[in-house]
């Protein structure tokens, strides 16, 4: 697998992160934080099954840029997705470079 630190050394750097923030051994807060703290500035959304206020605000201090809560429909994170990229539809969300973690 492609490390995220690496991405700009490929011909296709990651235009988003998505990543579950419950994870073993690097949970993704840890990871996010790790993330900013080395410059890294791609959008950053969270995969959570805390879907109370706190945890929104929890994601979003440690760096993330947004918070979707599971179980995740499938249109709805396709449409934040589009969002974060600037794009205007489904299909060249699927066709961008997107991390998964």
């Amino acid at each position: 697998g492609h490390k995220i630190s690496d991405s700009h050394n490929t011909p296709l750097p990651y235009d988003l992160l998505l990543t579950d923030m419950q994870m073993p051994e690097m949970d993704g807060y840890t990871l996010t934080r790790t993330l900013r703290e080395q410059g890294c500035t791609i959008p950053i959304i969270a995969l959570t099954a805390h879907a109370m206020e706190e945890d929104r605000v929890k994601c979003i201090e440690v760096g993330c840029d947004d918070y979707i809560s599971k179980p995740v429909n499938k249109r709805q994170l396709l449409t934040l997705c589009a969002n974060w990229l600037g794009r205007k539809s489904d299909a060249t969300v699927q066709q961008a470079s997107v991390s998964c973690v």
